[in-house]
């Protein structure tokens, strides 16, 4: 198995701590693709539960960023 894109989903109504709420990542597995939801507070237990479909095919990603909600972008610079 090869996990990927490790994102903390924080708890609804939860105390706001880095613990409180749940990784999510995407996984590969040698079976399709999987998203695995852990604990935040006992990793150590596995996951929660393993999400799969015939369908589900992920792109390979590298990084991953919770926002607690969208805006638009607000940087000056530009790259071509």
């Amino acid at each position: 198995h090869t996990l990927s894109s490790p994102q903390f989903i924080p708890r609804a109504n939860g105390d706001g701590s880095s613990t409180d709420g749940y990784i999510m990542c995407t996984v590969f597995t040698q079976h399709g693709d999987q998203i695995w939801i852990f604990d935040a507070k006992d990793l150590a237990q596995g996951p929660l539960c393993q999400l799969g479909h015939p369908e589900l095919n992920f792109g390979f990603t590298l990084h991953t960023a919770w926002l607690p909600k969208i805006t638009s972008r607000t940087a000056s610079y530009n790259c071509s």
